[in-house]
């Protein structure tokens, strides 16, 4: 009998991928707003908020990446690595990116990077002007 293999990128429907992404930039707007609201009221954001929102932005963005119908299987990486997938996570979405998409690819990384930097930056600004 075969052994039947689904990858998530077989099982994610298109429309459902999209919303990761959309889900992504509405939580950095989110955590922006809660910045420049907490900073108006002269109080800061934890160090606790801060790593909450990487996190949710790192599981939206990698379930994007996961589910890319575009990268060939294989080609995918073994997930069953842990830490190594955490700490090459960059160099793989920059790979990922460039080979299904070139140059196009490269912008959505820089687009993936900013929704890193956004809160932190609107953090640095709004403390740095007080």
């Amino acid at each position: 009998m075969p052994v039947l293999s689904a990858h998530p990128a077989t099982l994610t429907p298109p429309a459902l991928r999209k919303w990761y992404l959309i889900t992504a930039t509405i939580v950095a707007l989110e955590a922006t707003i809660g910045v420049v609201s907490q900073s108006v009221q002269g109080r800061l954001l934890s160090a606790e908020a801060f790593q909450l929102y990487n996190l949710i932005i790192s599981v939206l963005v990698g379930a994007w990446l996961v589910t890319d119908p575009q990268f060939p299987a294989d080609k995918r990486p073994s997930f069953d690595h842990g830490l190594l997938l955490w700490i090459t996570f960059p160099f793989f979405a920059l790979y990922q990116l460039f080979t299904t998409r070139r140059w196009w690819g490269v912008l959505m990384l820089l687009g993936f990077v900013l929704l890193y930097a956004v809160p932190n930056l609107v953090f640095a600004i709004v403390y740095f002007e007080t």
